[in-house]
């Protein structure tokens, strides 16, 4: 056991920050996942550590899932636009944050959904799933805006622009998938997920499940301003 709390400390969040780690693989990461539990002390050290480096937790639930931390907008553990996609252009950045929208709506097609217990198990999803529901959302904010001299919401309006004017679906010669088209977007966001222990792909088919990390990082997006913004475009309806 590591004596010194600091160190302990830094050493847990190293393990954090790692998503595809898991505790019940790991014996140091789950020895100290059950200190933060156990330990007030230890807890409150890492909490320190983790807001000095621009983190914050946002999810232990037990020594078997992990810890899940978020970096803030100023820490040097932020993810910035070129570690998501290297060179894209304004208009690339506006589809891709839309895209991560339909997929959160497509994982959790009604407000209710967002209450559950971030452990159940979700239904897989699938590419095609994922493009309907981003041209619900697409169709939403056009009827929104239809009429308005100055149709501007904090951005919306813009990747709505952009989304209307991209090819969803089209081969290339070679039946290769265009990379500009939404349907390769959405794969290529499906696959960046699965490299940071977000979803995992079910093997033999094109399908998504989302994993216990994802479901708690929406949940504590689903509580910020951004969502406030969007869940007037999302689709409706609880049953």
């Amino acid at each position: 056991m590591i004596s010194d709390l600091s160190l302990a400390a830094a050493r847990l969040l190293q393990w954090a920050l790692q998503p595809k780690e898991l505790p019940y693989k790991n014996a140091e990461y789950r020895e100290l996942l059950e200190r933060f539990s156990d330990q007030l002390e230890f807890r409150e050290v890492v909490k320190t550590v983790a807001a000095g480096l621009g983190l914050q937790i946002i999810g232990v639930p037990d020594s078997k899932l992990g810890m899940v931390v978020a970096a803030a907008s100023d820490s040097v553990f932020a993810m910035r636009p070129s570690d998501y996609r290297a060179n894209s252009s304004e208009d690339t950045r506006l589809l891709d944050g839309l895209i991560q929208v339909a997929i959160a709506a497509t994982v959790y097609p009604r407000a209710s959904d967002l209450l559950t217990d971030p452990r159940q198990v979700r239904n897989a999803v699938a590419v095609e799933e994922i493009e309907l529901t981003l041209r619900q959302i697409v169709d939403r904010i056009e009827a929104t805006q239809r009429g308005q001299p100055d149709p501007s919401v904090d951005g919306v309006y813009e990747a709505w622009r952009v989304y209307k004017h991209r090819l969803s679906a089209r081969a290339t010669k070679d039946r290769r998938a265009m990379s500009t088209t939404t349907s390769s977007m959405i794969g290529y966001a499906l696959d960046f997920l699965c490299k940071q222990g977000c979803f995992s792909k079910e093997k033999g088919v094109e399908r998504y499940r989302a994993l216990w990390r994802y479901q708690v990082l929406v949940q504590e997006y689903a509580a910020s301003h951004m969502h406030d913004v969007m869940k007037k475009y999302l689709p409706q309806g609880d049953a």
